[in-house]
């Protein structure tokens, strides 16, 4: 299973998704891992963007940046697998 997150742009916001594919042609998106602006936010609210994703202890961890391409600094989100 290879497991590709990448930003993309919707509604003039980046969005985080989660795909898979086990041939590289078919994709299908895992809503469960999707992240989305938070509108509540103060520094994440426009952008959520370039996500770095690793596993460990059994969780999947993932590091972006907000808004304005990180000028306030990075998030952190971890998922249980």
């Amino acid at each position: 299973l290879d497991i590709v997150v990448s930003p993309s742009v919707i509604c003039s916001s980046y969005k985080i998704k989660c795909v898979y594919s086990k041939n590289l042609l078919d994709w299908h998106e895992l809503n469960k891992f999707a992240f989305d602006v938070d509108s509540d936010s103060d520094w994440d609210n426009d952008m959520v963007a370039y996500p770095h994703v690793f596993i460990y202890n059994k969780e999947l961890h993932m590091l972006y940046i907000g808004n304005k391409f990180g000028k306030t600094g990075i998030g952190y989100v971890r998922f249980k697998i």
